[in-house]
């Protein structure tokens, strides 16, 4: 019924979640805050109020869920058409993983998990690769891809004495998944540094 529709689409939660996914919208809103701080004064944006809700936009145009839903769907006709135009199971992976970072990156009120949905089958695509040269092309592309996706998930682990486990569990799955997947040394240790730098 109409509790569902509401769950499904989130509509009165407003654009971006109290805790903003790292997508284009949390990057609109982060130029209003200080666009609007710097023509308007502090306190005039209730966007960082970190309450679930409508909230309105200081100084840019409101999205509205259509725009975004628009721009979402935009964003994934590259990845199907390339999957039209060349109907196999490694473009079928790569146009999944495409259009859930598509959806991710545009979608209305995304939750930081929904880079599961890029990041899942991309990481299939990757390992199951058939050869070392086609798994070397995305390895790289998906080991930053990842890393940053799983700094972003980090903050939902948030008691201090889940923080050690966290970390390690970051790092090894980063160490296996370099290993796996044939990832270039000075991409690996460019990821290194930015996880590094994070925490």
């Amino acid at each position: 019924g109409p509790a569902l529709l509401a769950r499904l689409f989130p509509f009165k939660r407003g654009l971006t979640h109290s805790y903003w996914a790292a997508n284009a919208w949390a990057l609109y809103n982060a130029a209003d805050v200080v666009l609007s701080r710097l023509v308007l004064g502090p306190g005039r944006s209730r966007l960082t109020s970190g309450l679930v809700g409508e909230s309105a936009t200081g100084l840019l145009p409101s999205v509205s869920p259509g725009f975004a839903g628009a721009t979402s769907l935009a964003a994934t006709l590259p990845w199907l058409t390339r999957l039209w135009q060349r109907p196999e199971w490694d473009e079928f992976l790569r146009a999944l993983s495409g259009c859930g970072l598509a959806a991710f990156a545009f979608g209305w009120h995304v939750h930081e998990k929904a880079i599961l949905t890029a990041l899942v089958p991309l990481t299939v695509r990757v390992l199951l690769a058939p050869g070392a040269a086609q798994r070397e092309h995305g390895a790289d592309w998906h080991f930053a891809l990842q890393a940053a996706g799983h700094v972003g998930l980090l903050p939902l682990v948030y008691t201090a004495a889940e923080g050690p486990f966290k970390v390690a569990h970051l790092l090894g799955y980063s160490v296996w998944l370099a290993a796996a997947s044939g990832v270039r040394l000075r991409v690996a240790l460019g990821c290194a540094a930015v996880l590094g730098g994070t925490y």
